[in-house]
Order: C-alpha cells, then structure tokens, then sequence
C-alpha cells in the first residue's frame, strides 16, 4: 500500500496493491517473496515514486540484502537491477497504519483448500547382479501396513549390470500390480536406471530401449509413482538377494531360485500388451512391433477420432489440420506438398526411430536439421520433430565425448556492483 503524509503527519492511502502467487512463485523464499513485492510495487506505481524519495517499511532490510550481492545473478539480481532508477530508503518498521494496512492485506488472502488424502505408498527396493557364473534379481517390497515380502530370480541367460537392474524393476512392478498397488515408492542403487526412469537421461544404448519402453508402459499403471537413487547401504537386502540369486554369495537357506526367463524382443500385438505378461515367465517369447495405441496424451488422438467420424462439434482447429492428414489401414499419415504419405508416431514410436537414425546400425550421430531431413526420408512425422532431434543429440554420450570443446563461460559473466552505489 503507498501512503502519503500531509502536513499535519497523517498519513493518507494513496493506492493498494495485491498480487496473488501462482506456480513457482509460491515455492520462493520469504525473502524471494519481500524482494518480489517490493519489485511489483515499484513497477506498478511507477508514476508516483520515479521523482521523489520513497520511505520503504518492512520487517527485515530488504534493499540492503539486495545491493549486497557482488554479483547481479538470478532473480534478485534482475529485480535490483530494474530497482535503481527508484530513489529508495528503508526505515525501521514503527506503529503506522499504513503498515497495519499492509500486514492485512498479505494475511488475509485465504487459499483454496485442496483435498488431499495422505495413502502410505508401497515400497520397492530392487537390485540386480550379473557376473561370470551368471545373473540374479532381487527386491523388496514393503506394504503399506509395513509387511516385507521378498522375491528373488536367476535369470535364463547372461545379462549386463544394467540389465539386470531393469531386469529387477520390472519384475517388481509386475509384482506390484499383481498385489493391486496404486502408489508406489521405487528405490534402488542403480543411477542410471533411475534417471532413465524419471527421464533425467536420455535411453540411447539399443540393448536397453527394451527395457526402457516396457518399465515405462508399467509405470502408467500406477496412479503415482515416485523413484530415487539410494545408496547401497540402504538397499543391502536387495543387494544380498540379487547376489545369492546369481550364485556370487552363497544362500545360507540352500532354498532353490526360481529360474525366470530374460525379456527380450517375441511377437505380441498392441492389443495384448495389457493381457499378456511382460516378463515372459510362463509365455513363449514374443516381440513388441509397436509400443503406442492411442494414450490420452498422443497427439494424434483428435485428428483420427475426427477422420473416423467428423461431427461440426470438432474444434475447427483440429478441422484445419485434418486436412493435411488421411488415415489408411488403421495408421494415421500426413500429406507433404509433394504429395508424399508419412506415417505418424507417437511419442514411444518417435524415440525409437530417433534412437535407430542417430546412433543406429547406420547412424552418423547427426544432429537438428540433418537429423530431420534424415528420419523425413525414413517417411515418418511428428509435430515436434525438430526439437525432439535436438534434444535427443543433446543427451548423445557420445556426442558429448566426441564433440567439439566449449571454451565460452559456464555461466554468463556479470558486472561487480557496489554495495552502495555512489560511496567510494
């Protein structure tokens, strides 16, 4: 609120402001949140404050800590910047209506309840072994009442470490799902198989985009899911079952280990991705052909729901770009000016072509433009197919150990600003 004192000291409103906090704002720090009112004020009321001093009365310093910084960065660095053509002076907060004012304009805004139930997640450790005499699988899964339950496999047939860490994830979330979880805490040792999971990392290597598509497909079952990377110290059981699976630590129960079979590529339709079991213990083997048939998010929903049936209640934007498409046999395909029918991916199907032109049996490692022109040739199209190159040779491994060198800064240099402007 900005006040003005007359001549006799009273003070007199002059303006009010509120500003409701929404998404990333609300995550800011008190300060953040003092340091943001305090910017938002001034550029509201910049037309009364540009020409005269303004008295600035908080709880806490806030012009100082700004001014403080030695170097301008982040979001109070831009906001002290945008602050210096205003003439600003703090004063210590007294008993002033015009502060009694603003205390209850920033406690009085009330927040939408939000109807949360706390559930208690089911827990999965997993954890995978392999070496020279074989490969095993183990985990731990934790009810929500906090009953353990243990599994352990040996795996028919020889598997790298990460392998068999996708091995053990799978397996615990077909586990899960047999159990009937809804909200599922995963954790495990294995970094990369985490951040391929949580989409940190980029999925490149081709013997692992199997494993990829179906953990994946799994995950989507679930209401929530959170995973994170723990040590190994805080999966040691998982750990000793994986390694008594494989035959690396001896069982001190000499219980036999149930062989189950590694998932690998067998013929499957779409249509029994839901039925079928995924890991092949007791199914004979069979091939994913494609890993897409029309989820809530595919892009292609809309416009194959319009070509199927078109209705003047369609939105006409899906009218207009339906234009440019027509749908034979069950697939959707897109009609270049030249007449040339591409066939249409989702988001799963999209990845694995980038994956197969990119570092494929005949992958160059190109990249953006080259890239596109590349997999436009192979007939296939999404919308995002530009971008999605250039962030796919971004997570390249091998493009980032083969590349050129960067000599340009980490971060952007910024000039040194006195503390106090004027002084010295």
């Amino acid at each position: 609120m900005l006040v003005q004192e007359n001549e006799n000291g009273v003070e007199r409103p002059v303006y009010y402001l509120s500003q409701m906090l929404n998404g990333p704002e609300t995550r800011y720090s008190d300060i953040e949140k003092l340091c943001l009112c305090l910017y938002f004020s001034c550029t509201k009321l910049k037309q009364y404050i540009k020409t005269i001093d303004v008295y600035v009365s908080l709880h806490s310093d806030i012009i100082k800590h700004m001014l403080s910084k030695p170097i301008l960065h982040s979001r109070i660095g831009k906001w002290a910047l945008a602050l210096t053509e205003y003439s600003l002076t703090y004063a210590p907060l007294k008993a002033m209506k015009g502060q009694v004012v603003a205390d209850f304009l920033d406690h009085s805004v009330v927040a939408v309840p939000q109807n949360y139930v706390d559930l208690v997640p089911w827990k999965l450790y997993f954890d995978g072994s392999s070496h020279k005499d074989g490969t095993g699988i183990g985990g731990v899964i934790i009810s929500p009442d906090g009953i353990p339950a243990e599994f352990k496999y040996s795996i028919d047939g020889m598997c790298t470490n990460n392998e068999a860490e996708y091995e053990a994830l799978i397996t615990g979330l077909e586990l899960l799902l047999e159990l009937g979880a809804r909200n599922v805490e995963i954790m495990g040792d294995s970094e990369l198989v985490v951040k391929h999971v949580s989409k940190e990392y980029k999925c490149v290597k081709e013997n692992l985009i199997m494993y990829f598509v179906i953990a994946n497909r799994l995950l989507k079952r679930f209401d929530s899911t959170s995973i994170r990377h723990i040590p190994r110290r805080e999966s040691q059981e998982a750990n000793d079952l994986a390694q008594e699976a494989s035959g690396y630590k001896k069982d001190d129960d000499e219980e036999p280990v149930q062989v189950r079979e590694k998932v690998r590529a067998t013929v499957l339709s779409p249509s029994n991705l839901s039925i079928i079991k995924l890991g092949a213990v007791d199914v004979e083997n069979f091939k994913i052909l494609t890993v897409d048939n029309g989820q809530e998010d595919d892009w292609r929903k809309p416009l194959v729901e319009y070509l199927r049936s078109p209705t003047s209640l369609t939105d006409r934007k899906i009218k207009y770009r339906a234009l440019n498409f027509v749908q034979m046999r069950k697939e959707l395909f897109k009609k270049t000016a030249e007449g040339v029918l591409l066939k249409c991916l989702g988001e799963s199907e999209a990845y694995l072509s980038m994956s197969s032109v990119h570092s494929g049996a005949c992958g160059a490692h190109q990249a953006r433009h080259k890239m596109r022109w590349t997999l436009m040739r192979s007939w296939v199209y999404w919308p995002s197919i530009l971008k999605d190159c250039i962030e796919f040779a971004k997570g390249c491994q091998e493009c980032q150990m083969h590349g050129g060198i960067q000599h340009v800064p980490a971060s952007e240099l910024h000039a040194i600003v006195k503390p106090w402007p004027f002084r010295g």
